[in-house]
């Protein structure tokens, strides 16, 4: 899609001709995104820790967020 026709070259492909551990990572990303887990863990392995990260990281926002809020009423 567009996303991927605008999403540059990783260097490492540029310069090296070889894939970097980060290779794959936006693809995966947009698997897990429809999620197909199959082929993003199959694109790379190490986008899914790195997504579970994020979604873990975005709870915890949203509680403090929520919890923050909720506390300077009280104030």
């Amino acid at each position: 899609g567009m996303l991927l026709e605008n999403t540059p070259t990783c260097y490492s492909i540029k310069e090296l001709g070889r894939e970097c551990f980060m290779c794959g990572s936006t693809r995966s990303f947009i698997q897990f995104g429809v999620g197909n887990f199959k082929a993003a863990f199959a694109l790379n392995k190490f986008a899914f820790g790195l997504f579970i990260a994020i979604i873990i990281n975005l709870f915890v926002f949203l509680y403090y967020l929520i919890f923050l809020k909720q506390k300077t009423k009280k104030q």
